[in-house]
């Protein structure tokens, strides 16, 4: 047992090849941690990384109160937020 077992999570999922639009019900399990779907999703800024870690898991590390995680995750958007401003001033093309 590892350290970050309190971010392991099983979830329901569709196999890419069986996927079937009419079909509501999921055909796949597997556990992944928060950091799983942070990279899955391509999340490269920090500051979202720390928000979506703290949301994800709001209360539930033993660490913090879900108040005060949400605290901190609004505080690491409004972070966010500031530094993606920063980098559509200095490159207006993306």
């Amino acid at each position: 047992m590892h350290s970050g077992n309190k971010y392991l999570r099983t979830v329901n999922g569709w196999s890419a090849d069986t996927v079937d639009p009419l079909n509501t019900a999921p055909n796949v399990q597997c556990v992944i941690d928060v950091y799983a779907a942070i990279e899955s999703f391509a999340v490269h800024c920090p500051a979202v990384q720390h928000a979506l870690k703290k949301l994800l898991c709001a209360g539930l590390r033993n660490k913090n109160t879900t108040l005060a995680d949400l605290t901190e995750a609004r505080d690491a958007l409004s972070r966010a937020t500031k530094m993606q401003m920063v980098r559509d001033e200095n490159n207006p093309t993306s």
